[in-house]
């Protein structure tokens, strides 16, 4: 199942920081490299005669960026292409790079801000026409009619260079987890709708008074995971039967959700701290056998398991649900959709040879030459292949730059780069640990389980499609009708204002302009279907 997700390079450049501290003490003797190496294939110059460019980031006091950095040396070797990196401290970027902007005196590459804003009044060059003939590797991925929407900008321009790709691996985020022990002891079946649930949910209160039916962490406490059942979120949803944006939480699926909730509260069947959990207090909950059900990241589950019977329960067992169905949308775990994050670089108008920076971003971002050096650092310095096991360097580096795993994967297949992971991480440069084979039984049962319900489509990006002033304007509503709306979910759960006040609270959002919210989204959907045919 395909998933979408960006990928940023500059958030590697830490590696590049930590390994010119590292290089020193990484490097491999030559008696220590197996005659059968492998490395990514080598690349031509990018530029016929050294070129220079000067980068702005923003810096990390506790890792200061260095122009010596044995990945940019190295790369300058490959490519004739050298970055001189101009780095301003975290603190005070976002200050010092606004009087940039106003001055419309940005750096060669810099690490961007508003870019989809500044880029069509002429601050950052634009860069369509330049991926397309110049971006070699990444063009197929940055330009796909998946990723394109979330780039543009109201011109239609590209301003920013991203690392995007296809994210195929899994994805399991949030699920409803419960004690599959207890649900044996009582007889019962694993609910599948919301009757069912109440019902075993009630049963379980009866037979362990002392133990809180349903929970959830504060932190996870959000709308989309935790009532995903009945198609709810917390800001905009797209409503499949009018294939229009309406703004969630005011709908009849919200209320229904708020409902069932409320039901749940009043019968003291949900947690009476639900709002108020800090994760401490809600994995002792857990691990303490004081819940039967919750929410959480569904991988977590196994461990769960293990935890519990560390606590004197030897025979837990925590097993994840199938989202429940109901009569209000599809039964869909929310997972890792497409988003295109953080900017990763953006171009000053006034560069020198912009094609050749569109070249080299894409090396470092897209070639296996250089995603292998910005991840693990300068071959034969920082890492060498073990000698073990085929060869998988090509596929891995491979579903690397798709997205079908990460790079800290790559230590841990049968014949990879062993980085000096043994100087920078060095639990990454042994074997993978192997968890208790009962416990990768249960994971694997869990992703089995789930897979048929992770969500496939994508949410449309019509924020691309939307002019700088109707960005802001539907930022500002979002804001007022999203606090508004979580005021009011608090109190009609708890029964502090009774749901026959539904009105009440929907004549609060007409106030604060939903209408207006929903016009703006439903615009730019309509720009947004037109680009993508």
């Amino acid at each position: 199942m395909k998933k979408i997700l960006a990928r940023v390079c500059t958030v590697m450049l830490m590696f590049t920081v930590f390994l010119s501290g590292c290089s020193g003490t990484a490097k491999v003797k030559n008696s220590e490299v197996p005659k059968e190496t492998s490395s990514p294939a080598k690349t031509s110059k990018l530029s016929e005669s050294p070129i220079t460019y000067k980068w702005l980031i923003s810096e990390n006091p506790n890792y200061p960026c260095k122009n010596d950095s044995p990945i940019f040396k190295y790369y300058e070797e490959k490519t004739n292409v050298k970055i001189d990196f101009v780095s301003i401290p975290n603190a005070n970027y976002t200050e010092k790079y606004n009087i940039l902007l106003s001055s419309n005196d940005v750096t060669d590459i810099s690490y961007p801000k508003k870019a989809n804003v500044y880029g069509p009044k002429g601050t950052f060059l634009k860069l369509n026409d330049l991926i397309e003939k110049y971006a070699e590797n990444g063009k197929k991925y940055i330009l796909s009619n998946k990723a394109k929407p979330f780039l543009l900008s109201s011109d239609g321009g590209i301003y920013v260079f991203q690392t995007i790709y296809e994210d195929k691996g899994d994805r399991l985020t949030y699920a409803w987890s419960y004690r599959q022990d207890i649900l044996n002891k009582l007889g019962l079946k694993e609910p599948t709708t919301p009757d069912e649930w109440y019902n075993v949910l009630k049963k379980v209160k009866e037979a362990y008074p002392n133990m809180i039916p349903l929970s959830y962490e504060k932190s996870a406490w959000r709308w989309d995971n935790i009532a995903g059942s009945f198609n709810v979120t917390v800001g905009m949803i797209l409503n499949p039967t009018t294939d229009k944006f309406e703004f969630s939480p005011g709908t009849d699926n919200s209320k229904a959700a708020i409902e069932w909730f409320g039901k749940l509260y009043k019968e003291k069947l949900l947690d009476a701290e639900y709002f108020v959990n800090a994760k401490k207090d809600f994995d002792q909950k857990i691990t303490s056998g004081k819940l039967f059900a919750w929410c959480e990241w569904a991988t977590d589950s196994s461990n769960y398991t293990k935890n519990i019977r560390a606590g004197g329960q030897n025979d837990a067992v925590v097993n994840v649900a199938v989202p429940f169905k109901t009569s209000y949308g599809a039964n869909l775990l929310s997972t890792a959709t497409y988003v295109a994050s953080d900017n990763v670089a953006a171009l000053s108008p006034k560069i020198k040879n912009p094609e050749t920076a569109i070249k080299f971003l894409d090396y470092i971002g897209f070639s296996k030459e250089g995603v292998a050096a910005l991840n693990f650092g300068v071959p034969g310095v920082h890492w060498n292949m073990e000698s073990y096991g085929p060869d998988y360097t090509d596929t891995e580096l491979d579903k690397v730059i798709k997205g079908e795993s990460g790079p800290w994967q790559l230590g841990y297949n049968n014949r990879m780069p062993r980085i000096s992971l043994k100087a920078i991480f060095p639990e990454a440069g042994k074997k993978k640990d192997v968890k208790d084979d009962e416990y990768q039984k249960l994971l694997k049962a869990y992703k089995q389980k789930l897979e048929p319900y992770l969500r496939d489509t994508d949410p449309p990006a019509v924020g691309a499609f939307m002019s700088n002033e109707q960005n802001d304007r539907s930022t500002e509503i979002l804001t007022n009708c999203t606090t508004i709306s979580e005021e009011y979910r608090s109190k009609f759960i708890t029964g502090n204002e009774p749901l026959s006040n539904w009105t009440k609270f929907t004549d609060q959002l007409k106030k604060n302009n939903v209408a207006e919210l929903e016009k703006i989204y439903n615009d730019a959907y309509v720009k947004y279907k037109a680009a993508i045919k």
